[in-house]
């Protein structure tokens, strides 16, 4: 162009080229616990088109897609990181990083990965067992320290309380073994005074100190839905069984089994529901001793009946009934969690 006019070349034709899919690769699962993980991906080639959505697609199923469980990471091609949550323990996943642009979704290659075993913050394991739309750990908790991942271990540690006056003067969380001997009751779990049940980071993360509610929802779900002694499914259990439906199968005294009116009837039968109860016995207030291992088990819940009670479920080896009482916030007792 000039002060004459504008003038043109002589004319060429060509074709551009068609956006595709992107290329890019799965990062490697690095940090994984029994419920997230860390992944991401890395947008080589963007395909000729603007990224509009990039991430990390799971399930515990092969060739995972955006339909299934999925990250949003952001846009634009080059590497990102993606962290994975909300996860089953112990379970295997497959997961592909993807990117999307207007010729469509593309995924990274295939990787797989197992969460570890549901855990504490001690690193102690645990079974569960699903009863109704319920999850518990099987175990009775023996967490000595909280799940506070904002808190250095020491400031998680809880209070191990051996004196029994000082126990019987604690407004605070605290927790011991039953007659101060780890090694030899430690299975049976912890006793925790409610302080510490009080503190909302006692079970894992997930997972709760099973409240009054949970407890009354599942004893329910028996009654209405639950197992019967010869092992079938969707049979009521009677309410005056559900003690030995419910108990471990060890570690109860021998009247359990026999002698009791309706157990006698049964007495291959305990512990049908795999909910496995265990006889822990309590700490009272009184004088801080220890009482009635292997006879009673006693589980506080999370619901305080008022300042100094909470509410708290029993077993007993000579009774059939689960039973609720409210006990004084200082005693020590068992802790069951239930999933989130």
């Amino acid at each position: 162009e000039n002060e004459v006019g504008i003038v043109y070349g002589n004319q060429r034709t060509f074709t551009s080229g068609a956006i595709v899919t992107a290329t890019l690769s799965t990062k490697t699962i690095e940090s994984i616990t029994s419920s997230a993980a860390m992944t991401g991906g890395d947008i080589t080639d963007d395909g000729g088109g603007n990224i509009t959505a990039r991430g990390v697609c799971w399930s515990t199923g092969q060739s995972p897609t955006i339909d299934d469980n999925k990250t949003n990471d952001g846009s634009g091609s080059g590497s990102f990181t993606s962290e994975i949550s909300g996860l089953d323990f112990d379970t295997e996943y497959y997961v592909r990083a993807y990117a999307t642009n207007s010729a469509g979704t593309a995924y990274g290659n295939e990787l797989s990965f197992t969460t570890e075993p549901l855990k504490d913050a001690d690193g102690n394991t645990y079974t569960t067992v699903e009863i109704g739309s319920q999850v518990w750990m099987v175990e009775n908790l023996r967490t000595t320290t909280l799940n506070d991942g904002t808190k250095l271990k020491a400031e998680n540690d809880i209070p191990l309380v051996t004196d029994n006056t000082t126990w019987t003067n604690l407004t605070t969380p605290a927790y011991c073994w039953y007659e101060n001997d780890e090694e030899t009751y430690g299975s049976y779990g912890a006793l925790y005074n409610w302080y510490a049940v009080n503190n909302g980071d006692l079970c894992p993360p997930g997972w709760h100190v099973a409240s009054k509610s949970d407890w009354d929802a599942m004893l329910q779900y028996l009654i209405d839905n639950g197992f019967n002694y010869d092992g079938s499914t969707n049979t009521p259990i009677s309410e005056n069984k559900l003690a030995k439906a419910l108990a471990s199968s060890t570690g109860w005294t021998s009247s359990f089994n026999t002698g009791v009116p309706g157990n006698s009837d049964y007495p291959d039968k305990i512990n049908v529901t795999g909910f496995s109860a265990w006889p822990g016995g309590y700490r009272p207030v009184a004088d801080g001793s220890f009482r009635d291992r292997n006879a009673y088990g006693y589980w506080w819940t999370s619901s305080s009946s008022d300042e100094d009670n909470a509410h708290c479920y029993t077993i007993m080896s000579h009774w059939d009934q689960v039973d609720y009482y409210e006990f004084g916030k200082k005693y020590g007792l068992s802790v069951k969690c239930v999933k989130d």
